[in-house]
Parts: C-alpha cells; structure tokens; sequence
C-alpha cells in the first residue's frame, strides 16, 4: 500500500531579486501561508503533478487520492492562483475528483490546452481482489471551471485505450501544437510477464485514437529479441514533432 500524506505545494524564488530581503532559493513567504498552499486533503498518494497556466500563472497539481479503501483511487485536480490560495471557482472548493469506474485510478500527466482546458492521464488497475489484475491508460479533460468536458472522448471527457496484448501503464503526457495528446508508459505484448515494452498512444484533440499513428493510435518499441521487461518514464517532443 503505498504511503498517505497530505497535499501540499511551495514556491521558492528561484533566480528572483524580488525583494532586497530574500535571497535566490529562498521560500516565497508571500506565497500562500508562509510560503505554502494545501489542499485540505489528507490521504494523497504517491507523487504529485504540477502544471503551469501560460494565461493566468494559476498552478494546476493532479494527485491520486485515495477513498474508502486500498483499492478505490481516483485523480484529484485542484487549481491554485499564482498567490497559492484555492480557486473557489475551480471544481468544489478548488479541486475536483476524477473517477473512470471505481478502480485504482492513478494520475501519472497533467496539462493546459492553449484554450484553458485541463488534460490529465494515467492509469486505471483493475486488482486482483476484484477479477482480472489488469491495468489499462486512461485520459480525461477537464473545462477551465473542473467540470468533464464533455466533448472529450466518450461523451463524459474520459478515454480508456487498452493494448491488444494485454495490461498497460501510463507514466507521462505530453501535447502538440496541433492539440493532439500523447501519453507513454508501458504495455504488455507477450504471453510472458516479463515481455513488456515501452508503449505510446496518440489522441486526436477530441479523444479519439489517431489512425495515422502506429496500429489505431497505439505504438510499442522493444530492445531486446527476447523476454524484457522495460517502460517509458518521461515524453516530450521535439522540434519536428518527433516523440
């Protein structure tokens, strides 16, 4: 079971000569209370992600919280103003729940759109204790106030995207220019275990599978003719578009 805590961000002035009193790297002690905002939960889980607004500076984190038990999670989008205080336009009280259908649902990418909307991804595991053990990549967006957007993938602003072969893991997200959203991690493509390779998957602005990209919007890379077991951490890309 992974470790529960409470969700909290700080802000140190880094580069920054904003006052003759601090130094660079110090805490902002104007941000939030004493240099720190929460959230108000306690029982966040694993890492937390942040994004900046380019519009407004507003800082966005999506988080996996969990609920009732071990085995129900969700993402947990809160939006704060560049001073660290909650939006209490954003959601219910400054965050919002995202549940795909009652799992472990784990944000692993977080992102602003040029146009305000939020784009979270990650996975959804499916436990033993209730069947299968699987997992599979999950997006979601999000309108400028937190609610679903609704002309986002299956018509409630959630997407699941499984692999022929078997479980996969988000772990990263990324969005080009044209508003496509790429999200890597890992995927199973073997009968074996250990036969896991990197795995990409492109989305058309609204959520649908690019047909252009690898197999209906799905893509593996392996590094060995054998057995490996090897996933993506991290996506970005480059000045040609490559990923």
């Amino acid at each position: 079971m992974m470790k529960r805590s409470a969700l909290i961000l700080g802000l140190a002035m880094i580069g920054c000569s904003c006052d003759a009193l601090s130094a660079d790297g110090d805490i902002d002690l104007s941000f939030g209370t004493d240099g720190v905002s929460r959230t108000g939960i306690d029982d966040a889980e694993g890492r937390t992600l942040l994004a900046v607004s380019p519009a407004d500076g507003s800082l966005l984190t999506c988080a996996t919280r969990g609920r009732l038990s071990a085995t129900l999670e969700d993402f947990f989008v809160s939006r704060f103003g560049p001073d660290g205080v909650p939006d209490p336009a954003f959601g219910q009280g400054g965050s919002a729940t995202v549940d795909f259908d009652q799992q472990e649902d784990r944000c692993a990418g977080i992102a602003i759109q040029p146009d305000g909307k939020i784009v979270v991804a990650g996975s959804e595991h499916f436990p033993q204790a209730f069947g299968s053990g699987i997992s599979r990549f999950v997006v979601a967006r999000l309108d400028a106030n937190g609610m679903p957007d609704p002309a986002f993938g299956e018509g409630s602003g959630k997407v699941r995207i499984e692999f022929a072969e078997g479980s996969s893991s988000a772990a990263a997200l990324a969005l080009q220019p044209d508003g496509k959203i790429v999200i890597a991690g890992r995927a199973r493509v073997g009968s074996a275990a250990s036969e896991v390779d990197f795995a990409v998957v492109r989305l058309l602005p609204d959520g649908t599978p690019g047909a252009s990209f690898g197999l209906s919007g799905r893509a593996t890379a392996g590094f060995d003719s054998g057995s490996s077991f090897v996933y993506a951490n991290d996506v970005v890309l480059d000045h040609e578009g490559r990923i």
